[in-house]
């Protein structure tokens, strides 16, 4: 079986990214449909920091809304405007603790 590394350390199996891929997708897919119902008002990002496991993916995929503390854990320097909110969407969907929160 064929086994793929990721940047943080995990190794999945082709199907395991794929089915991650497209898991993300569709959460990211949904998150910007209801900002466009709703008139693409500011979204509200929020972390819960007590969960973050420090993998930096967050900081990757948007470094305009997050970045890594002095204490190793991500937390939110500004909220995202129309140019970032899909980043922000995005880093939302994929983060493995799943400990980034959108409120709009």
């Amino acid at each position: 079986m064929f086994i793929l590394n990721h940047f943080w350390g995990c190794a999945y199996t082709i199907a395991d990214c794929f089915h991650r891929f497209m898991f993300s997708t569709l959460i990211i897919s949904r998150i910007m449909l209801n900002l466009k119902r709703k008139g693409m008002r500011d979204m509200k990002v929020t972390i819960d920091r007590s969960g973050c496991i420090s993998c930096d993916i967050c900081t990757m995929l948007c470094p305009q809304v997050f970045r890594i503390a002095d204490d190793g854990l991500a937390e939110v320097i500004a909220q995202p405007d129309k140019n970032n909110e899909a980043c922000a969407a995005q880093a939302a969907a994929e983060c493995p603790s799943a400990v980034i929160t959108i409120e709009d």
